[in-house]
């Protein structure tokens, strides 16, 4: 690996010292920006060989260039920061304009027309600097010093900010990844100080969500973030790209100190959906809203100043942040999972203990018949259930049942959770020589939380199922820019870095030790409760821990390249190779799961298992239990992967004319996918692996200004952009493969008569105590012809400068995915299957009952379906498989599309007396052929293997409103004296974003066993919507937060270090406490078990529709203040 690291850039190196010189446009960077234009005198002549010099107003570092015949200059590679710049040429004046800024990837225009006179008379300007950047096609968003210093952003994770930009949305579970133009989430890019600060495996940024941020706010001096068009410099990347810089030191010492109070008793709010369910004096449960500790403290400082002056810079930056918040433990339908039991039955019920069917005024109800969901009988219909189980009377059954439903509300209530992260982060910066320029800096983060695995305010989970979360980063990236001439100018980057990612399993509750007789001495997971609505709560330890190292990745990554200025063209060229290895210590469900679909029968096993109830005949089959099903996962824990990325690109912005630029350019990628590890010797397909080597990328975009006055700017473009396939996808992929030190995970083991599941609780301490009666299991395999995802964009743009720094912009962005992600079962007998017919039924005789869930804003929806409508389907019984060695054999192959159009109107205000404004409304629609999105094997969730144009459709990232409006205002006041001192300094910033909910489909549970699989086709596990309903059709209500924040500046009396600023502010996060939805309940029928009449049936769900949670996610939260103090110098 080495050697071929070395050959790489060296092949770089030695072109670079044979191009030839000379200058114009900017190609985009990720860590740097340029200054450009066109110089030219009074009369508008073209003036060449005209000196151009700036000097960074920081460093004091200078760079200089002359203008070609056609009067233009380009000064590239530049630190992101103010400039000053000077123009001198014999016979005219000499033009001097302070306080240019320059940002990240942008290229400021700065095309003075010269006076004649003597060069020693100089003619100052300030405040000169176009609103707009006139040369590039690029669609993109540069938050700024300015914004990122003065905005509210909730946690303080500032790359949220991105959210304020058209074309960007959050993904359905809040946690902070973002969708650009429609594409999954894992398709991004994210950069710091240009190199790669992402996380191959879980393909998001580096650190992931569950932590505040990798890298503090007060390190960073502004980011980028590109939708479309960006250059071919770019890649790696089918969604978006966001660049950050980072802040360095200068010659005069600047920086700040912060502290950040935020608590749920400074004025938050009460989550009406974070609820405790607990038993009154009756004995009867009751739910009521709970309103758990919430509070965080953030300290820290960035400081940064000279070594030495003109020549070494230092830069530090050091970030805590402790928080406590409790979780909520809490059932999805307590209603029902803790529905109470008359002692004693009512006139007009009876119960058969014998079968366990209760009768209410001569009805026979039986499960799964829909009509149980807050019924007033529902805790003797379990009891009943239960006395059947155990051989007992109804009264004992009720006794039992009650005493079951105390014990599971144990496990439920307040779960302990805090988070303890630290930030160090070092920089320095060397100008070695005036033409070269070195930067080095180090990362170090570290994420500590108990019981922090899951974040939100409530979980339906038990409370010693949360999970403890810790991270470990350390990445230490070098720069290295040198200037070969006035032309040319050549950038390396080196990085190393690590990500340790570890979740394990936190200590048993007092009655899950019972449960702990095993290998792991950890209670099994146990889902409770699951039947009608495809919701409760799960108690012991989660099926996907542990996790020792998920992953433990290493990342080497060198990157160079050279921009070239020759006459009106700026060309840039590079190659950038990234080696990554992911180790991973995990098995999933080692521990085993077991599905409860109801409470009785959690009790029923518990007991049985602790107090020997039922004795020897419990659950009659044989001493299983009464458990619907069981799984469980055997083979090997530990495995590794290593994937190399491989890239070069070539980009050339031509300035045909002083009003038109067009850029081209070509990117090609290649990701080195290994092959498996664990080869099954019993399927071919798995000694294969996917070699994609066609992703070349061409790019085409132009700027056009369309009257040469810089104040309408036409932009527009087209590219091919490819996406990584997630080493999770690749790696869980072929532990899939059934072969030899693989994994597997055993599922469908039931108590009936001739399966093989085992006496609850216990579990298998091998996969060869299933041998015998295991049926065949699931594999998976990389398609040979897997590619890499491939999208299209395209973009038009028209922006007009409004004067006073207003700009407007009209947008259209299209994407157009190709060659996405899928799974498909090649293993399914598509001949000789049946149709069924189902029935709705909407007629349940029972509504859900008064606070059977909680109704804000409201609960429930209508029945998708009329009653009455038959609805007709291919069943595929699963009979007769081409391959009966296996069950699925799934096959991850690129074969969905996808289609994103938006319309996007802007309207923005640079920063200036006091005010500045950031506003879009994005009219979008995002449609595809349900792809897979998440990192793991990909699910069979194709509803007909014979017809995936069903599965065409709504996005599942289909946003079609969203609105943004961020402001900063700070009154500008003409007094002095003691007046001024009171009203000068206030400061006001809002972020306003509503948006259209995100879509979901109605979904039925349960089953024709008739079928393979208890799905309402027989297809596999993930097909359970109905295609006549279209898919994703239904959205979640929409959408809205406000966020504020108030402070004053206070002006401290300058000192011989210098001026200091202190800022006192306080800042309210979902200010009018919207609720906004993050959960719902989408089981909106369900198919009875046991009568085979009944089973034609598809009866509604009351529930549906019904919310489930509200702001308990990283984007959405009840309203909480915080108040915070700065100190600037």
């Amino acid at each position: 690996m080495q050697r071929k690291f070395i050959l790489f850039f060296t092949a770089v190196f030695l072109i670079g010292l044979f191009v030839a010189p000379r200058s114009t446009a900017f190609a985009q960077s990720a860590s740097t920006g340029a200054i450009g234009g066109t110089i030219s005198d009074q009369n508008g002549a073209i003036l060449s060989d005209v000196m151009v010099t700036v000097t960074n107003s920081a460093t004091k570092a200078v760079r200089s260039a002359t203008t070609s015949k056609a009067g233009d200059y380009s000064i590239t590679e530049l630190e992101p920061g103010t400039y000053t710049l000077v123009v001198t040429f014999t016979g005219f004046q000499t033009y001097r304009e302070a306080q240019v800024p320059v940002s990240v990837g942008d290229a400021t225009n700065v095309s003075p027309k010269l006076s004649v006179g003597k060069v020693t008379e100089t003619v100052d300007v300030t405040d000169e600097s176009p609103t707009m950047h006139t040369d590039s096609p690029a669609i993109s968003t540069v938050v700024d010093q300015t914004e990122i210093d003065n905005l509210p952003i909730n946690g303080r994770r500032w790359s949220s900010f991105a959210l304020l930009t058209p074309g960007v949305v959050s993904n359905s579970d809040g946690f902070g990844l973002l969708s650009f133009r429609g594409i999954s989430y894992l398709l991004n890019n994210s950069t710091l100080d240009g190199a790669d600060d992402n996380q191959a495996y879980f393909s998001e940024a580096r650190g992931r969500t569950r932590a505040a941020y990798s890298i503090s706010q007060s390190a960073v001096q502004e980011f980028q973030v590109n939708t479309s068009n960006y250059s071919a410099e770019y890649g790696r990347a089918a969604g978006g790209v966001i660049n950050t810089v980072t802040k360095s030191g200068g010659n005069q010492y600047h920086g700040e100190l912060f502290f950040y109070d935020r608590d749920n008793n400074l004025g938050g709010a009460v989550n009406p959906y974070t609820t405790l369910t607990v038993p009154n004096s009756s004995g009867t449960y009751v739910t009521a809203p709970y309103n758990p500790t919430d509070w965080r403290k953030q300290w820290g400082f960035g400081i940064g100043g000279p070594l030495i002056r003109n020549k070494l810079f230092w830069f530090y930056s050091y970030d805590q942040q402790q928080r406590n918040f409790p979780g909520t433990a809490r059932a999805s339908d307590p209603a029902d999972t803790f529905a109470s039991a008359n002692s004693v039955l009512p006139a007009g019920e009876s119960c058969n203990a014998t079968t366990g069917t209760l009768t209410v005024n001569g009805v026979a109800e039986a499960a799964g018949t829909g009509n149980r969901p807050g019924a007033p009988w529902g805790g003797d219909w379990e009891s009943c259930q239960l006395a059947s189980a155990i051989g007992s009377s109804y009264q004992s059954g009720a006794a039992y049942y009650t005493q079951g439903l105390g014990i599971m509300n144990t496990f439920l209530g307040t779960v302990p959770r805090t988070g303890d992260q630290v930030i160090n982060f070092p920089k320095l910066d060397w100008q070695i020589t005036e033409r070269n320029h070195l930067a080095v800096e180090y990362s170090r983060f570290r994420w500590d939380s108990p019981a922090g695995m899951e974040t939100q305010a409530s979980n339906f989970d038990g409370r010693a199922s949360f999970g403890n979360d810790f991270v470990k980063e350390d990445v230490g990236i070098a720069r290295l820019t040198t200037i070969l001439n006035d032309h040319l100018v050549n950038n390396f980057v080196f990085q190393y870095g690590r990500d340790l990612e570890t979740e394990t399993s936190q200590t048993p509750l007092p009655n899950e030790l019972p449960l702990t007789n095993n290998q792991f001495q950890r209670p099994p997971n146990v889902e409770i409760g699951f039947e009608y609505d495809s919701e409760g709560f799960n108690i012991g330890k989660p099926d996907d821990l542990e996790r020792h190292a998920l992953p433990d990745e290493r990342r080497l990554q060198g990157m160079e390249s050279v921009s070239w200025s020759h006459g009106k063209h700026l060309t840039k060229f590079g190659l950038d190779y990234n080696h990554v290895s992911d180790y991973i210590s995990n098995l999933f469900n080692e521990n085993g799961t077991y599905e409860e679909d109801y409470s009785w029968e959690f009790i029923g096993d518990y007991l049985h298992s602790v107090l020997g109830l039922g004795g020897a005949n419990y659950a009659a089959s044989n001493g299983g239990g009464s458990y619907f099903g069981f799984a469980q996962g055997f083979g090997n824990t530990a495995s590794l992967i290593a994937t190399d990325e491989y890239a070069g690109f070539l980009t050339d912005d031509w300035r045909i004319t002083p009003q038109l630029t067009l850029t081209l350019g070509v990117r090609y990628e290649y990701q080195y996918i290994p092959p498996s590890p664990t080869p099954n010797p019993n399927l071919p397909q798995t000694f294969g692996h996917p070699d994609d080597r066609n992703n070349v990328g061409p790019r085409v975009g132009f700027s056009y200004n369309v009257y040469g006055t810089g104040k309408t700017i036409l932009r527009g473009g087209y590219g091919m952009y490819y996406g990584l396939v997630p080493n999770a996808n690749i790696l869980q992929t072929y532990l899939e493969s059934g072969g030899p030190n693989a994994q597997i995970n055993y599922s469908g083991l039931y108590t009936a008569p001739g399966h093989c599941g085992p006496a609850f609780p216990t579990i298998f301490t091998s996969a060869s105590q299933l041998a015998s009666c295991v049926g065949a299991s699931t594999v998976a395999y990389l398609s040979p012809h897997l590619q890499n995802p491939q999208v299209h964009e395209a973009d038009m743009a028209i922006e007009q400068d409004l004067g006073h720094n207003v700009t407007f912009a009209l947008t259209y962005m299209g994407s157009f995915g190709r060659e996405l992600d899928s799974s498909n079962d090649t293993n399914v007998n598509l001949t000789g299957n049946e149709t069924i017919s189902y029935t709705v039924n909407n007629s349940t005789t029972q509504t859900t009952a008064p606070g059977a869930y909680v109704t804000l804003p409201h609960g429930g929806k209508n029945p998708p379906l009329p009653n009455g409508f038959v609805y007709t389907t291919t069943l595929f019984t699963g009979a007769n498989r081409p391959n009966p060695n296996f069950g699925d054999i799934l096959e991850i192959a690129s074969n969905v599309n996808s289609k994103y159009n938006a319309l996007a109107v802007q309207l923005n205000r640079r920063y200036s007396h006091g005010l500045s404004i950031l506003s879009n409304f994005t009219w979008a629609h995002a449609q595809d052929f349900n792809p897979y999105i998440g990192t793991g094997v990909p699910t069979f969730n194709v509803f007909d293997p014979t017809d995936l144009r069903r599965e065409y459709g709504n996005s599942s990232l289909d946003v079609r409103h969203r609105f943004v409006f961020a402001g900063i205002y700070q009154p500008q006041v003409h007094i002095n004296g003691w007046e001024k001192y009171l009203v000068d300094g206030w400061r006001i910033a809002p972020v306003l974003q509503i948006q259209n909910g995100l879509p979901y489909s109605p979904k039925v549970t349960g089953g024709t066993s008739a079928g393979e699989f208890k799905t309402i086709n027989g297809v596999g596990s993930s097909a359970d919507r109905i295609d006549v309903l279209g898919r994703n059709q239904f959205t979640m209500p929409k959408t809205a937060n406000v966020d504020l924040r108030v402070g004053k500046n206070f002006y401290l009396p300058d000192t011989r270090i210098g001026s200091y600023r202190l800022e006192i502010f306080a800042e309210a996060f979902n200010l009018l406490n919207h609720q906004n939805i993050t959960s719902v309940s989408n089981g909106a029928y369900s198919i009875p078990s046991g009568n085979a009449t009944l089973q034609n049936t598809l009866n509604f769900l009351p529930s549906y529709g019904t919310y489930l949670n509200s702001n308990s996610n990283n984007i959405y939260s009840q309203r909480q203040m915080q108040l915070s103090a700065r100190l600037h110098f």
